[in-house]
């Protein structure tokens, strides 16, 4: 309107930006679903800085690999690193917890079925964490608790073949 404000000009002019972008967000479903889903993940205390997020996706990949070749210990720190970048990330926590168990056994056992329940919260459809529960309840001695996990993990994906192996040693030693 051509009114001199003074020094409320400048914070004037900021507020009117901030307005105007805040529309444009809004007004655009594609953009408030970006901000929906980065909100959501701050108010879950998650990273939403897409360099962190991949960061920690290159790390549990590397992990990943490392524990199909039956270099457990190596992934674990790996796996710790991949958590701490992204704790929102249920597969990440999975793999964590039966590394956990892999490596340091029986003394680790709580710290890994935590890590495991986390998955679950997060993901209660994921086979690998009924898998995992079922090969530590097996090496725990605890046959019917890791049947049980075991045909969870297959009925959530029949192709996941370290669970019908599970099964099929459970079966051969009679231990059901």
């Amino acid at each position: 309107a051509g009114m001199d404000l003074g020094e409320t000009t400048k914070l004037l002019e900021e507020l009117f930006a901030q307005a105007e972008e805040a529309h444009q967000i809004l007004s655009n479903e594609d953009e408030r679903k970006n901000y929906d889903f980065i909100l959501d993940r701050k108010s879950k205390g998650l990273p939403t800085d897409p360099k962190v997020i991949l960061e920690a996706e290159s790390l549990f990949r590397r992990a990943q690999v490392l524990f199909r070749r039956g270099s457990i210990p190596a992934a674990e720190p790996l796996l710790r690193k991949a958590v701490e970048l992204n704790k929102g990330e249920p597969e990440f926590w999975a793999y964590l917890g039966y590394t956990i168990y892999a490596v340091h056994g029986k003394n680790s056992i709580k710290e890994a079925l935590q890590a495991l329940q986390t998955a679950e919260d997060g993901a209660p459809q994921l086979d690998c964490i009924f898998e995992f529960q079922g090969r530590i309840a097996r090496e725990e001695g605890d046959f019917t608790v890791a049947r049980r996990r075991l045909l969870k993990a297959m009925e959530l994906n029949p192709n996941n073949r370290d669970a019908e192996r599970e099964l099929r040693v459970l079966n051969m030693r009679n231990e059901v």
